[in-house]
């Protein structure tokens, strides 16, 4: 399937939660908890952690309907889209484009990932990070709802973040085009390993609530 059509489908899994962010009450700062998330166009493991939780249930769980910030300018050269709703706040890099597998390698580097952890999807939240289709569910609800209640969890210290987040636009995209999530569509007879990853010579773990610790962090 052509990334295009990648881009529609998960443009149609945002149309359906809606691309509309709750505003906080007037005055009151929330909780928010920031996270990034590495993906594949072509991981089927990307598909079902970003297809069957991060839009349809996570966003609704814990905040509402996201809003999704990209710059359009680049086409299909986006790697970065950023989806918030006020509590959850989560970056998207699409590993398959050179800017995002840049970011990729430059983090891979940065928290020390052994080769056995390579892969995506690779979630990065607090001190440290999560990997897999199964290791993600398990343990990122809690690591949100442990988050918000000690007043949240900031962007975490990655190499080359602070400048990503910079140059997303601040207007949301409402329209027709939106991060291009998995292409992989798993056969009727396919079932998803216990706890896997789409391999290309990469990988993780956290140190927020429940994760793995990246080196040097408590």
């Amino acid at each position: 399937m052509s990334r295009a059509a990648s881009v529609k489908r998960l443009a149609a899994v945002l149309v359906l939660t809606a691309v509309v962010a709750l505003a906080p009450a007037a005055g009151a700062q929330e909780p928010v908890v920031e996270a990034v998330l590495f993906y594949s166009p072509e991981c089927g493991h990307c598909d079902y952690v970003m297809n069957d939780l991060l839009f349809p249930v996570w966003f609704p769980q814990y905040g509402g309907e996201p809003e999704l910030r990209y710059d359009q300018s680049l086409g299909e050269e986006v790697a970065f889209y950023l989806v918030a709703n006020g509590t959850l706040e989560t970056l998207l890099v699409d590993r398959d484009i050179p800017a995002g597998r840049e970011f990729y390698d430059a983090v891979t580097e940065a928290l020390a990932v052994p080769q056995e952890r390579l892969g995506v999807p690779r979630l990065v939240v607090g001190y440290g990070y999560l990997v897999g289709s199964a290791e993600i569910p398990e343990q990122f609800p809690g690591i949100i709802e442990e988050g918000l209640a000690a007043g949240g969890i900031g962007w975490p210290g990655l190499p080359g973040l602070e400048e990503i987040l910079a140059g997303i636009p601040a207007e949301p995209v409402t329209g027709i085009t939106v991060p291009a999530t998995t292409t992989t569509v798993l056969s009727p007879t396919t079932t998803l390993p216990p706890d896997t990853t789409t391999s290309v010579p990469d990988g993780s773990a956290t140190s927020a609530p429940g994760a793995t610790a990246a080196p040097g962090t408590t």
